[in-house]
This record gives structure tokens, sequence and C-alpha cells, in this order.
């Protein structure tokens, strides 16, 4: 426990912190790989960007903020 609590963020440093996202690009891929059209994987985006926007709310609800 003691070597460990060295290591971990403090939690003041969540809030400092800069969070990336990178999400997407995965479910579009799949979509090919899994033998669907091109006009059937287009036709996820939009389910995708609302799962997305779903997403970003809840980071802010729980005080993720942008600068």
């Amino acid at each position: 426990r003691g070597v460990f609590r060295e290591l971990l963020p403090k939690n003041g440093d969540f809030s400092r912190a800069l969070y990336t996202f990178d999400i997407g690009q995965n479910d579009l891929t799949a979509g090919l790989f899994l033998n669907m059209s091109t006009d059937e994987v287009k036709a996820s985006v939009p389910q995708i960007l609302d799962q997305f926007t779903t997403i970003v709310k809840y980071i802010y609800g729980e005080r993720g903020r942008s600068f």
C-alpha cells in the first residue's frame, strides 16, 4: 500500500488533468469487417454521435470542464 500511495495521482490532480477522446473509428471499421455496406456504416454515424454526446454530458456532469 505504501509504495502505491506515492505512485498514484492525488485527488486534486484529476481536476487539473487533460483528457482526450479518441472514439468512434473502431465502431465504423467494425461495421466494414462485419460485411456491412458503406451505406449501412454511414447510417450508424448518428447513433455513434449520440453515444459520444451522452458520454461527454456524463463527464461534464462529473465536473469535467474544457478550457
